[in-house]
């Protein structure tokens, strides 16, 4: 991919704000909402499955039952427009609307006004001197002959939706911060609590197509000085009894991961039964004999398949991920009361 003056993005993700989007990636500075890292696409072309990585992505609820979703690709010059236009066609089959942005230099009528139309796509204009964005061409929404809803669903919706909703019930003033893997196609969002105690969701991108797509929510401890705080500072009383309280649906995990990363995620530890008398210990203790050379973390939360979440509606998004909240609630307490 191109090569794009960060200013670019920057005034395109706060255009795309100011038109009612909560949820941009990369998001713009002071809106909450803070991470690394580019969203992407798994597409066929020609039979062949490519992955895809898109500039600007950004998403609002456009009622009670999906979510608007929109692309942008950022180019610097007529040609490098010219090259990205079929990338740009091919994100129509998943993405509401999709437009093209370009810096004032390059106008809209140097890439050609009817070949954007022509083509469904619309065009933003970026003045970085006077710091501001347009849109000089409206796009087709949901083009009928490329858009094709399934792929929507399956591919955008269930990644974009958890973000929205996390932004919705995360107490205010609390940033959000979000990441992806290595190849952009799984996603986290993260509120930090105390430290690196964190509220996170997230949806795990299958590695094949018979792979489950799978999402979760819980609360995780993910650094090293953060485990030896609470292993050092927790009432295991109190911890067993927030477990004893915990559903059996809920998952407990500790993991050992390698220091530095390398491409193996490491070891993980699953404890499941969280109603027995020792799991508060077990959970201590195992934490406390992270091997040398690997940094442990905690994890406990909900894990669901593609399927339980796909024909979610924005108030059933938010009434599953409040409950997640409520019912880790007595948890969360007693481990923020290591951080004083």
């Amino acid at each position: 991919m191109e090569q794009i003056e960060p200013g670019l993005a920057r005034l395109v993700s706060e255009l795309l704000y100011e038109k009612g989007y909560h949820l941009v990636i990369p998001s713009a500075q002071g809106r909450g909402i803070d991470g690394r890292g580019e969203f992407a696409i798994s597409i066929k072309v020609a039979g062949t499955e490519k992955t895809r990585r898109v500039d600007v992505v950004a998403a609002r609820w456009d009622d009670e039952q999906d979510i608007r979703a929109i692309a942008v690709e950022c180019k610097g010059t007529v040609w490098a427009v010219y090259d990205g236009l079929g990338q740009a066609v091919q994100y129509q089959s998943l993405f509401d609307e999709v437009y093209v942005a370009t810096p004032a230099t390059v106008g809209v009528d140097s890439i050609s006004r009817p070949t954007l139309v022509d083509l469904g796509l619309g065009h933003i204009e970026v003045d970085e001197d006077a710091a501001e964005a347009y849109v000089s061409v409206v796009p087709h929404a949901q083009r009928p002959s490329r858009f094709e809803p399934h792929l929507k669903a399956r591919e955008i919706t269930p990644r974009l939706a958890l973000g929205l909703t996390f932004l919705e019930i995360k107490p205010a003033g609390r940033p959000l911060r979000y990441g992806f893997s290595k190849d952009g196609l799984s996603v986290w969002y993260a509120e930090e609590v105390a430290g690196h105690l964190q509220w996170n969701c997230g949806f795990d991108y299958p590695s094949d197509e018979r792979g489950a797509h799978e999402m979760y929510m819980g609360i995780n401890v993910e650094r090293t000085e953060d485990v030896k705080r609470i292993c050092g500072a927790i009432s295991a009383e109190r911890l067993q009894n927030a477990f004893t309280a915990l559903s059996s649906e809920y998952s407990i995990e500790v993991w050992y991961r390698p220091t530095p990363p390398t491409a193996k995620e490491g070891h993980k530890k699953q404890i499941s039964e969280t109603a027995r008398t020792a799991v508060a210990d077990l959970v201590i203790r195992q934490l406390k004999q992270c091997p040398a050379k690997y940094r442990p973390s905690l994890w406990l939360g909900l894990w669901f398949e593609r399927q339980a979440w796909q024909a979610f509606t924005r108030p059933e998004y938010r009434d599953r991920l409040g409950q997640i909240r409520r019912d880790l609630g007595p948890i969360m307490a007693v481990l923020e009361e290591c951080y004083g």
